[in-house]
């Protein structure tokens, strides 16, 4: 029966807790003391076992299934967990002596406060920031505003099954038909479904069709799916790949530049990032095959300049007077253990890259654009690097024309501030794909052409639904337009 195994391990918790002398006294204040102790027992079973070299990795694989069972997650996918996950958390377990589980509990549970107060926080290198330019002067030129195709995220599925069951228990479904109850659902699903690959390659050739006029794309992240236990490093680049081939198909946009951003999916072990020097064992693999599908099926241009080691961060001369800066910045994600690795660097230098490449942005006279797949305070990033961020983005404010987000699947804005000043906008378009309950959606934005703000969008969505129903194609249609005049944020200073 779905969830038995996690109910009943509540219920033991339950008990466990039910004498206040059990409450965890180390922690000043949490706001799940059952989930801080759940989280101590885990790694605190993984981290003993791992360290035991008369263990075989396989058993401590099995150990990891268990009490991945103990959340109520159905064997399948659990198996997928522990197979993906297990050489790198072993990695990092190892490599890390000092490690302990509240280490892992005081990142991943950030948000709830499982904190041991005897302990301290990890000491991360901080950027350092000097005073703006005073002779900063954008070298932009009046003419035709720039227009932007901003897409969202897209999870496309290579293996959606039409008429699949979009209520399991695995968390992603549209994959195994119920006899007893075949769905509706050929262009995608309001439930827990990805986007079918025939349908982002029907969305593509309709908005070429539509929008002929679009100078640039931008993806903010999240190609891969969701069934994330299913995953390997062949699978994520192929898809990667799949996804270029269909923005590129003769139909589609064949000759526009695609600048992207990784999102939280797309790798083989779900929000996890490793740095660079982590070699096999980690993502090097995704950081070198990002950077050649870019160069070679996405941008198709010269210009892209990554750093010499990088976490798939980048940045572009656009045209003159615009740069793009590309950030990866789910390795900063509260789940991304590797953060607990002892390469010193990797926080770091990637918020170093941003602010070196803003301040000579600065000296050049350009404007900017910057693309992550989390937004500004995420929920999901770590509050040191949303501080960290803050502070940057307050000194280059008068350079940073817009930022382009996604991951939330809505269509929104964030407003950043300096007090009660508002001085910049990160821009989100929704997504491509109708997982859990959101109708599929994509913008188009006109750029003015010297400050690089953005002047006016339009968002177009389809009726999933509605599509379904009357066994038609999607019709996209105009959802609404902006118009309003743009605040201080938006404008150039």
């Amino acid at each position: 029966m779905r969830g038995t195994v996690g109910q009943n391990y509540a219920k033991v918790v339950d008990k466990l807790l039910q004498n206040e002398t059990l409450v965890l006294a180390d922690i000043v204040e949490t706001s799940n003391a059952k989930l801080c102790l759940s989280c101590r027992l885990v790694f605190y079973t993984l981290i003993k076992m791992t360290r035991r070299r008369d263990i075989p990795k396989a058993t401590v694989e099995v150990v990891g299934r268990t009490l991945c069972r103990l959340s109520g997650r159905p064997i399948h996918v659990c198996n997928g967990i522990a197979r993906i996950n297990i050489d790198s958390l072993t990695h990092i377990i190892q490599a890390r002596q000092d490690l302990t589980a509240d280490d892992f509990c005081r990142q991943t549970l950030e948000d709830v406060g499982c904190s041991d107060r005897k302990g301290s926080d990890p000491i991360r290198q901080l950027v350092a920031i000097t005073p703006k330019s005073k002779d900063y002067k954008i070298s932009g030129k009046l003419g035709k505003p720039m227009k932007i195709l901003h897409l969202g995220d897209i999870h496309m599925d290579q293996e959606y099954v039409i008429g699949a069951e979009s209520d399991c228990d695995s968390g992603a479904c549209c994959r195994y038909i119920d006899p007893f109850r075949v769905r509706n659902n050929k262009w995608g699903d309001l439930g827990h479904c990805d986007q079918p690959a025939f349908a982002f390659q029907h969305a593509l050739e309709q908005m070429a069709a539509k929008h002929k006029d679009i100078d640039v794309i931008y993806m903010t992240g999240n190609i891969i799916h969701h069934h994330a236990w299913d995953l390997t490093k062949s699978y994520v680049t192929r898809d990667i790949r799949k996804a270029a081939a269909v923005v590129r198909a003769k139909l589609a946009f064949k000759e526009v530049p695609v600048i992207m951003a990784l999102g939280l999916h797309d790798t083989h072990t779900l929000g996890k990032f490793s740095p660079a020097e982590a070699g096999d064992v980690g993502h090097a693999y995704l950081y070198k095959d990002f950077e050649d599908v870019l160069k070679t099926k996405f941008y198709v241009r010269t210009g892209l300049e990554f750093p010499t080691i990088h976490e798939g961060y980048y940045s572009v001369k656009l045209r003159e007077g615009l740069r793009v800066i590309v950030l990866n910045n789910n390795i900063a994600n509260i789940y991304n253990w590797w953060l607990l690795h002892p390469t010193k660097t990797f926080y770091f230098r990637q918020q170093q890259y941003l602010y070196d490449t803003l301040e000579q942005a600065e000296l050049n006279g350009e404007r900017v654009h910057i693309l992550a797949h989390l937004p500004p305070r995420s929920k999901l990033l770590l509050a040191d690097w949303t501080a960290q961020y803050g502070k940057i983005v307050d000194r280059f404010a008068h350079v940073i024309a817009a930022e382009f987000n996604g991951n939330t699947h809505l269509d929104e804005f964030r407003l950043s501030y300096r007090g009660k000043e508002a001085i910049g906008v990160a821009w989100n378009a929704g997504s491509l794909a109708a997982y859990s309950g959101v109708n599929p959606s994509y913008r188009v934005y006109e750029v003015d052409p010297k400050s690089y703000a953005v002047e006016n969008h339009q968002t177009y969505f389809f009726d999933v639904e509605e599509t379904n129903r009357k066994n038609q194609k999607p019709s996209w249609k105009l959802d609404f337009i902006s118009k309003r005049l743009l605040t201080q944020a938006t404008k150039c200073c």
